[in-house]
Order: C-alpha cells, then sequence, then structure tokens
C-alpha cells in the first residue's frame, strides 16, 4: 500500500501511522579479529556472551520489547524519543551523514523531541530525518 506522507521516519496509510525502524545487531559475527578501529565502534553479542546465539530468539526477544514499547506508545504520556536521546552513542561525536544527493558533516548534538538526529554544521543546527550514518 503506498504511503500518502512520509516524515521523521514514519508514514501515513489512509487509517493508520506506520514507524520505519531500522536497526543492526551484531549477533554471531564476530569483532575479535577486526581492526581497532572497528573494534572501538562495534561489538558483537558471540564477543560479550563468549558463545553463539540462536538468531531467532534474539529477534524473538527485540520484537517482543518493540511490542512492550508500541503498547506505549498508546499512552499520551509516552514518547519514544526523548527514552532513545539517553542512550545516543553519537552526541557529542563528529558524524558524517549520507542521504540521497548530499552530505551533512557536523556534531550530533542527539536526538530531537521529535525523533530526528540533530547535527550542528557550520551554517547551523540541521535535524535529520533519514540517511546512513556514514562516519563517526
Amino acid at each position: 500500500m503506498p504511503a500518502t506522507a512520509v516524515s521523521a521516519g514514519t508514514a501515513k496509510w489512509a487509517s493508520a501511522t506506520v514507524a520505519a525502524i531500522g536497526i543492526g545487531i551484531n549477533v554471531n559475527n564476530s569483532f575479535e579479529a577486526a581492526p581497532d578501529e572497528v573494534r572501538q565502534r562495534a561489538v558483537a553479542m558471540i564477543d560479550r556472551r563468549g558463545e553463539s546465539c540462536d538468531r531467532t530468539s534474539v529477534l524473538v526477544a527485540v520484537l517482543d520489547e518493540l511490542a512492550e514499547l508500541f503498547d506505549r506508545l498508546e499512552s499520551d504520556d509516552f514518547l519514544l524519543a526523548p527514552l532513545f536521546a539517553q542512550h545516543c552513542l553519537l552526541t557529542g561525536k563528529v558524524v558524517t551523514i549520507r542521504m540521497p544527493g548530499r552530505e551533512v558533516v557536523g556534531v550530533c548534538r542527539g536526538i530531537g523531541g521529535d525523533g530526528r538526529l540533530l547535527v550542528q554544521t557550520t551554517t547551523g543546527l540541521e535535524p535529520i530525518a533519514a540517511g546512513v550514518v556514514a562516519d563517526w
């Protein structure tokens, strides 16, 4: 079903609002042999646990947590952005965000109340709704 409007990671259909969430989880792809630069930025579950993990079980656990968060979203007093802002690993770091046709480089100032990444550039504070974090 085509979306009628897309804004800050959400798409509105005729009867619902849908959030698009991108999550990357390194489960059984060890970083032990990776260069230091990579190991400083990434971790895998296998490296923390010392044994491989069942990817289906990991997926089910993540989906269960997301279901609980979505249930909480139905409450008017619960917002995801402040929750995620507490855990933003990019805050204070110089980031490069790639988007179709352009690239934004600046210091990440966290996550705004609307869920967009806030990047301080030489021209001002730029809220980023979608893109690839290419460097940080």
